[in-house]
């Protein structure tokens, strides 16, 4: 027994030697865990020391380069004032340019309306040009026609000369057949009115209406009767009128060439004879009547009106040309023998100013009946 309590004892004794054991090395173990952590943490710091030891180089290699920078920074930002400064006169430079832009382009519209214009002008000018070209030409013709016309003219003067020749000699022979009672007018015919024979200058022996049916004493020779709206057709042309026409008992014209050769050879009275529509009568008488040649148109020539003898307002115009619808002399736009129907020594057309009605000759009257006279004086 004591052999096995000395055993245990034993046992006991190794077993407390072995905690011991394990108690120091566990204590070793954990000097040795600590040394080496400590170890680690001084190699951490000897690292971090570098590190920072590296960092300082490298802070001192920032500064170095972020003066550096700083010195370019500061370099650049007088290289930017520069650029903004020539910037601003760039942009100002720019602003100058687009103004001059806006005058090159407002010049340029204005040369490209005025080239418009230019070329309306000369399109205009072209036009002109060929209306004078035309006119040239015209010019040319009518030249022509004139030298033709003087040709004719002169062939008429010789023709004139001839009939003044032949006029002069048949006023000598009136001249001496006077002497043999035959009458140049309507004279020696007051108590017996109607259709006689008398001498006309130039014209000989011709048929002539004979009257007494104005208020004056004494007989007149009708150069003109018309009616109307009656069957003589006054719408004549030139020509006709210059030959005369109608019947010398009922309507006529007596013709233009007698008319002139009459009152120029002797001053005649004119006595114009009217009839309305309504019966009333209205007259004229002037005291110097005549009318030239057919080279000045047969122009009208009155003299003075007797007021005496004279009743409404008749439209007779001194120095009017003779006008047909076919030889316009009047001093109206349109041609007033056209548009009245009958040939006459017009000056306006057919309206009257007070009234608005047409004329007929006399203002407001509608007339029925005109017949014109004429006597020596």
């Amino acid at each position: 027994m004591l052999d096995y309590l000395g055993q245990v004892s034993e046992e006991l004794q190794e077993n407390k030697s072995k905690d011991e054991i394990i108690k120091d090395l566990r204590e070793k173990l954990v000097q040795q865990e600590m040394n080496e952590a400590l170890i680690n943490e001084l190699r951490s710091q000897i690292d971090f020391q570098k590190r920072i030891d590296s960092l300082t180089k490298s802070n001192k290699k920032c500064k170095t380069e972020l003066a550096r920078k700083s010195a370019e920074l500061d370099r650049l930002n007088v290289e930017m004032k520069k650029l903004n400064s020539s910037l601003v006169e760039k942009y100002e430079e720019i602003i100058e340019l687009k103004k001059f832009k806006l005058k090159i382009l407002k010049k340029y519209e204005d040369c490209q309306v005025e080239k418009i214009n230019q070329n309306k002008i000369f399109l205009t000018k072209g036009k002109s040009i060929s209306r004078y070209n035309a006119k040239i030409r015209n010019v040319t013709k009518y030249k022509k026609t004139v030298e033709l016309q003087f040709k004719e003219s002169q062939a008429k003067l010789l023709n004139i000369e001839k009939d003044n020749q032949l006029c002069e000699a048949e006023n000598d022979k009136l001249n001496r057949e006077l002497h043999n009672n035959i009458p140049l007018d309507c004279s020696p015919f007051e108590s017996n009115p109607g259709i006689h024979a008398i001498n006309i200058p130039c014209f000989g022996l011709s048929d002539v209406l004979c009257s007494n049916i104005s208020r004056v004493e004494g007989s007149w020779l009708v150069i003109r009767h018309q009616v109307f709206g009656g069957e003589e057709n006054f719408n004549r042309d030139w020509a006709t009128y210059r030959e005369g026409f109608g019947s010398l008992d009922s309507e006529f014209f007596l013709g233009l060439p007698k008319i002139h050769r009459m009152t120029s050879s002797r001053r005649h009275e004119l006595y114009v004879y009217l009839i309305a529509k309504d019966g009333s009568i209205y007259t004229a008488r002037y005291d110097d009547f005549q009318i030239s040649d057919e080279n000045s148109g047969y122009a009208l020539k009155l003299g003075k009106l007797f007021k005496a003898y004279s009743k409404g307002d008749i439209k007779l115009y001194e120095d009017m040309k003779f006008s047909t619808y076919d030889r316009d002399n009047d001093k109206h736009k349109d041609n007033c023998a056209s548009l009245n129907k009958f040939g006459w020594w017009y000056k306006d057309c057919a309206t009257c100013e007070r009234t608005g009605l047409p004329s007929n000759l006399i203002c407001g009257v509608h007339v029925k009946e005109l017949t014109m006279m004429i006597r020596p004086i």
